[in-house]
């Protein structure tokens, strides 16, 4: 049950995200194009190689039919960090561990990585301040 304070933070957010949609169209294709690198590094290693990056070694994504790694989501929302994470965690859509949303404040950083696993309903959704350490929360035995 939420309470009247957690309704006001989540329609004011709400508000803020409406109002938010039309700038959000200019700044899409910015946006899938960073994504679809990402997720495309992480899911083939060729492409990690070609492009000079280097994922950790003990990284086992999630079984998944669709997954997305993104990098700076708040910025298309025109959010600040803190923002974007309390308007996720007032909706209970994306996990994060404490030690981690510190991190994120501290940086300003923010890497998601959101899947829906080979299941007819349910999505998880994770963020931490780097892409390292989203995959390394996303290789957790508990999503597989």
């Amino acid at each position: 049950m939420m309470s009247d304070e957690q309704r006001r933070r989540l329609e004011e957010a709400r508000s803020r995200r409406a109002a938010e949609l039309g700038a959000l169209a200019e700044t899409s294709q910015q946006s899938f194009a960073s994504c679809l690198v990402a997720a495309l590094s992480a899911s083939l290693p060729w492409i990690s190689e070609a492009m000079n990056l280097s994922l950790p070694k003990h990284i086992s994504l999630p079984k998944h039919i669709n997954l997305t790694i993104e990098h700076q989501p708040h910025a298309v929302l025109y959010q600040s960090v803190e923002e974007w994470i309390e308007t996720r965690e007032l909706t209970n859509s994306m996990d994060v561990e404490p030690e981690d949303r510190a991190e994120m404040l501290r940086t300003g950083e923010v890497w998601e990585i959101s899947w829906h696993p080979n299941t007819p309903v349910g999505s998880h959704s994770l963020a931490a301040a780097t892409l390292e350490r989203v995959l390394e929360l996303a290789s957790d035995p508990k999503y597989r």
